[in-house]
């Protein structure tokens, strides 16, 4: 606990913040501090929802993208390499595209539910995620 506070204790202070605020608030799955960062301005990038899918994060992942954070295949990638099916699941049913860096990183972390999602639902591999 205590990190919305510290955050507001240094906005308050004249301490400004930029995207990595954001990336670490993602990261932590601190959902009340990216809110808040949100809120006041802070701006955002891709990484931040690669952030939130690679740590188990949906709720975090669930609120950028419903506030218009923009995300590339490296967030299916994170959430395959995380090994969080459920933050991989909303990613795919929400349109985020995936290459054969995320059936590499689920074979490489040993996460075998992943890797069957990717697979039956026509993410390709090639043989870096076979070897």
């Amino acid at each position: 606990g205590g990190h919305l506070e510290c955050l507001k204790y240094l906005h308050a202070n004249g301490c400004t913040c930029d995207e990595s605020a954001c990336l670490a608030a993602a990261e932590g799955g601190h959902l009340e501090c990216l809110k808040y960062l949100h809120e006041h301005g802070c701006a955002w990038d891709k990484s931040a929802c690669s952030a939130a899918a690679r740590g188990g994060h949906l709720e975090c992942l669930k609120y950028l993208r419903e506030h218009g954070c923009v995300w590339d295949e490296s967030a299916c990638e994170a959430a395959a390499r995380g090994g969080d099916l459920e933050c991989l699941k909303y990613l795919h049913e929400h349109g985020c595209v995936w290459d054969e860096s995320a059936c590499e990183a689920a074979a490489r972390g040993g996460d075998l539910e992943c890797l069957k999602y990717l697979h039956e639902h026509g993410c390709a591999w090639d043989k870096s995620a076979c070897s």
